[in-house]
């Protein structure tokens, strides 16, 4: 679930400062007011807006003039966090240019495009924009671009929650960022990798990170960017406990965005420092601080924020045994709720309204919504990545770079003892071709033994230690490959979400060893039932993904069907008697055309609609149609 922070603005605002650094060739392009007001950004955005709305008439008298306008005028609205705003001025720039005639200012539209999507609650309707930034910037040797892009790129992909692929993009960025700069600084990606870590809840692992933006923004003339790193420094060493220095920092940062009118950066500090309150219980100071940060949001029409607040203020009120006030702003939470993009804070205001119920003596409906609310929590954070995926990647890249090493070790041997044999005697030449042959068979061996290795690897890295399945990351990465070749080709692509029914009863029963046994029954007639052509793998605990290239949904269906037949004897192999194997299928297709993502999104729904519609069941997603 994408978790809107305040950190998160600042990797705007230093992007769209850094985007004008893309080419020197383009920035000797820019008519002087904009290399001025450009500078804005980092320091006063509300003066940059006003600015350029009364912006003479001259500055915008030619297509390319008007398209920098548009450029600077999203910057400075998403900036402000003014997503919708921000979309229409990337999206006029991009009227205006083409990619063959003004490329660098055609990817720096794109890239802002991207971060206002993503502030929109649309990060996957970017990525493909910015890899083609990327993948220019890397044909053409633009370092500064490629830094925009990759950081870019990170920011989209952490609010994907595929915290692998953003820390991959970030920490290559980090490398390649230079320690001081105008635009994009090694600081603004130590402030992107700790996003990455909050966005996981772990803060202890932020802080350092944070800690280096906000060391280096002291003493750089950026208000804006010192503001925001304060809020990300002063929030994370609150969840760490460190509650004064914390506190200390959320003010500081509210003081600042007071004088720069950041009347958001003011309600971001506000809400967190009222949560401090809460559990301080400290109530009134906890209540008008709330009141006054929910104020402000309204007025920015920020939903997430709205909606985090109004549950905040339900909880204050909560807690000091007012239960219709309680309710009051549960509701107000509810209403500005988007279920489809706010999973997390659906299940969320579902947990306090439980304890709304549980406060007004409704025991048994606060304990059964309770329940159910945290079995799809725990099911929402199932299907997130795991970390020792990147432990696993990191490990074998090591040993990959220790092989390389062995093999350069001995290839310098065997140079330093062709150099000193030709000083030697011809009586020698015998021992020298022994000698040769000798080092050659260990180089041999050495190649040998690396490849050997390195196939291990990639088949661990590849494979599911318990199943035999793909992993998820490979089974991931295959899905987009196919998904891709079936958007481009127009050939029939099917994506299946299965997942054990009861699973949890059947561990509870049968202990994990016996969890464990079902699931590679179910792996193995898998195997049995699909084609080689087919991909299958396990994605989560008792979830897997199986994609059905060049097949219909006609043919998919019944597939699916005769793996859920076969699925049910899982039953009598095992010799069970008090518990039946099932499983839940949710099908799509690619029609209409979709991304590997949207693809996993729907079957997802599907798969949720199989459950409700009572399990052990095959569900097939019916487009709508046109």
């Amino acid at each position: 679930m994408r978790l809107l922070s305040l950190t998160g603005l600042l990797l705007y605002s230093c992007l769209s400062s850094s985007l004008y650094a893309a080419s020197n060739q383009w920035l000797a392009q820019l008519e002087a007011p904009f290399q001025q007001w450009q500078a804005l950004i980092k320091t006063n955005p509300h003066l940059l807006l006003e600015q350029l709305h009364s912006m003479p008439a001259e500055h915008k008298n030619t297509a390319l003039k008007q398209a920098q306008y548009h450029l600077l005028m999203s910057h400075a609205s998403g900036a402000l966090v003014l997503p919708e705003q921000s979309i229409q001025e990337a999206q006029a720039g991009l009227s205006l240019v083409t990619l063959d005639e003004q490329p660098w200012l055609y990817h720096q539209l794109q890239l802002s495009l991207a971060l206002a999507l993503d502030l929109d609650g649309a990060p996957a309707k970017g990525l493909d924009a910015v890899t083609q930034a990327l993948l220019w910037a890397e044909r053409h040797d633009d370092a500064n671009l490629l830094v925009a892009a990759l950081m870019t790129r990170g920011t989209l992909l952490n609010s994907l929650t595929d915290y692998l692929g953003a820390m991959a993009d970030l920490q290559r960025a980090y490398n390649l960022a230079p320690q001081q700069s105008d635009d994009i600084a090694r600081a603004d990606i130590a402030g992107a990798l700790a996003l990455v870590y909050e966005y996981r809840g772990e803060d202890n692992l932020s802080l350092p990170y944070f800690q280096e933006a906000v060391d280096y923004y002291r003493q750089q003339p950026a208000s804006v960017s010192l503001s925001i790193y304060l809020y990300g420094l002063g929030r994370a060493n609150k969840n760490q406990g460190n509650t004064d220095t914390g506190r200390a920092q959320l003010q500081e940062s509210a003081k600042i965005s007071e004088q720069l009118e950041d009347h958001q950066g003011v309600a971001y500090a506000l809400k967190e420092i009222a949560g401090m309150d809460l559990q301080a219980q400290r109530y009134t100071e906890a209540e008008r601080q709330a009141l006054e940060a929910i104020q402000l949001f309204r007025q920015a029409d920020n939903n997430y924020m709205l909606l985090d607040t109004a549950r905040l203020l339900s909880s204050i009120y909560l807690a000091q045994q007012q239960t219709e006030r309680a309710q009051t702003w549960l509701q107000q939470a509810l209403q500005a709720l988007d279920p489809v993009s706010m999973p997390i804070q659906r299940v969320e205001l579902a947990i306090q309204q439980a304890k709304v119920l549980a406060a007004q003596g409704h025991y048994q409906s606060a304990f059964d919504l309770l329940l159910q609310s945290t079995d799809e929590k725990q099911a929402i954070q199932n299907r997130q990545s795991s970390e020792q995926l990147h432990q696993l990647r990191s490990r074998y890249e090591l040993d990959a770079q220790a092989h390389q090493n062995q093999i350069l070790n001995a290839q310098n041997q065997l140079q330093q003892t062709q150099l000193q044999s030709q000083q030697r005697k011809n009586q020698l030449l015998i021992l020298l071709f022994f000698c040769a042959t000798l080092i050659c068979t260990l180089l041999l061996f050495l190649f040998y033994r690396q490849h050997s290795h390195k196939r291990a690897l990639q088949q661990l890295a590849d494979t599911d230690s318990l199943t035999g399945l793909l992993n998820r990351r490979k089974t991931l990465a295959l899905l987009q490959l196919q998904a891709d070749l079936a958007k481009r080709h127009g050939f029939d692509f099917c994506v299946a979400l299965v997942d054990l029914d009861h699973f949890k009863k059947i561990n509870d029963s049968l202990g994990h060893q016996g969890g464990d046994v079902v699931l590679k029954h179910f792996a193995d007639l898998c195997q049995k039932t699909l084609r080689h052509t087919d991909i299958v793998g396990r994605i989560g605990g008792e979830e897997f993904l199986i994609a059905l290239p060049h097949t219909s949904i006609d043919d998919a269906a019944v597939l699916m069907e005769k793996l859920r037949k076969r699925a049910e004897d899982i039953t009598k192999m095992m010799a069970l008697t008090d518990l039946q194997v099932s499983i839940s299928i949710g099908l799509v297709n690619n029609t209409p055309p979709r991304t590997a993502i949207e693809l996993l999104a729907q079957a997802d729904k599907i798969l949720y609609s199989a459950k409700d519609a009572g399990r052990n069941r095959v569900v097939v997603d019916i487009p709508a149609v046109a």
